[in-house]
């Protein structure tokens, strides 16, 4: 038994400094981001070069890639333009845009077909009033002859309708008149007036074709200076010669119009042939 005085003695254990590593130099440095660089080959080694005819191909290829692919882009470009330029011009796009403050163009003049011109005028007016009508075909009507300024203020006033044209007549200084009449069907009027000039002749006749309210122009009937209207089996016109109006009426049934027609054709144009208007306006 070892007694407590004879226990070995631990003392502080010494410290022994042995050699340390330094501060010295390293063997190789990289980069300072950490990257070891490669070695420089030794002089002579040109194996870093040696990366075969495959880059050069690559590259090539790659650079033909995109020259294809920007021309191809270019194509789809351009031939967008065309059409979109071809579309402007064709849906209006290309016109010069009006302005919206300037008057709009006037409308076109109408169009309207010239009438027929009746035959050259005469020199001279007529001699007498017996001279100025033709005979229409027909029974005469018994009041054909002469037509004076009292026979017509008194009972062959019924022939010159409507009333206000013979007063018209009357009040421009009728001197005197004539009447030819066809008994039948249709019946024929014929009157012929004579006034101081042609501008108060002109005057009756325009009164009287103002008058024929419902009637409606027939171009196909008429002359230059001489208006055509009808209504029905009614056609009537009137024109000025000289210091003459001259008055032709063909009335006959609404279901006789084309004989009405023919008949009053017929008595116009032998009327426009024997004595052709002077005044055709």
């Amino acid at each position: 038994m070892v007694s407590l005085s004879q226990q070995p003695q631990w003392g502080p254990p010494q410290a022994q400094w042995g050699p340390q590593q330094g501060w010295g130099p390293v063997e190789s440095t990289g980069t300072p981001w950490g990257d070891d660089l490669p070695g420089t080959p030794e002089h002579g080694d040109a194996s870093w070069m040696r990366q075969g005819p495959e880059v050069f191909e690559t590259a090539s290829k790659s650079g033909k890639g995109k020259l294809i692919a920007g021309l191809s882009i270019g194509g789809v470009l351009l031939i967008g333009v065309i059409i979109a330029g071809i579309f402007y011009f064709t849906s209006g796009g290309g016109t010069t845009p009006t302005d919206p403050t300037a008057a709009p163009p006037p409308p076109p003049p109408v169009q309207t077909q010239e009438l027929p011109a009746p035959p050259p005028a005469h020199p001279n007016p007529p001699a007498g009033a017996q001279e100025v009508l033709v005979a229409p075909p027909g029974p005469a009507h018994p009041w054909s002859g002469p037509l004076d300024l009292p026979s017509l203020q008194g009972a062959k006033s019924g022939l010159l309708q409507p009333k206000a044209v013979l007063d018209s007549a009357i009040q421009r200084g009728l001197i005197d008149g004539w009447f030819n009449g066809a008994e039948g069907t249709p019946k024929t009027t014929m009157l012929a007036l004579q006034l101081p000039d042609a501008n108060a002749a002109k005057q009756v006749v325009d009164q009287y074709l103002g008058a024929q309210q419902g009637l409606s122009e027939v171009d196909s009937l008429s002359y230059q200076g001489v208006k055509v209207v009808n209504a029905g089996g009614v056609f009537r016109t009137a024109y000025v010669a000289h210091n003459w109006a001259i008055i032709i009426d063909i009335t006959g049934p609404s279901d006789q119009k084309s004989a009405s027609q023919q008949a009053f054709k017929s008595i116009l144009d032998q009327q426009v042939n024997h004595l052709p208007p002077t005044v055709r306006d």
